[in-house]
């Protein structure tokens, strides 16, 4: 969770953009990231967001009922992917060996996308040739 907190925490602060301060901004986006920590166990765990929403304001906080039903989409969308995102990893994981070189960035892109077209375009430099 803390990855993807980490991960997804910029497209929820998008969401309910303000013009505060660069300070308050900082501090917000920070509980925003632990508010997401909290959050994403619940949702994970096929509970309603209406439900979360509405009795488990105290773990939500300082998200907003929109970012929480934004929250479960990108959920939805990672779980869907998880196939993907395994076959994505070993490849990458076996050429990464093979040159000796551990690149952290793209594991971490591999594991925290929300995006189909963006895991293929990670492969494609793996895929093997058409025959």
């Amino acid at each position: 969770p803390a990855r993807l907190a980490k991960a997804w925490t910029p497209q929820l602060v998008e969401l309910e953009e303000s013009s505060a301060s660069s300070k308050s901004r900082h501090d917000s986006f920070m509980s925003i990231v632990r508010a997401t920590e909290r959050t994403l166990p619940l949702l994970e765990d096929v509970a309603s967001v209406p439900f979360v929403c509405r009795y488990r304001t105290d773990i939500i906080h300082p998200l907003t009922t929109r970012q929480v039903h934004f929250l479960q989409g990108l959920i939805v969308k990672h779980a869907s992917l998880e196939s993907l995102r395994k076959k994505l990893l070993q490849v990458v994981l076996l050429a990464k060996d093979d040159d000796g070189d551990d690149d952290a960035t793209i594991k971490e892109r591999i594991l925290t996308s929300t995006s189909k077209t963006e895991l293929e375009d990670l492969y494609a430099p793996f895929k093997p040739p058409s025959k």
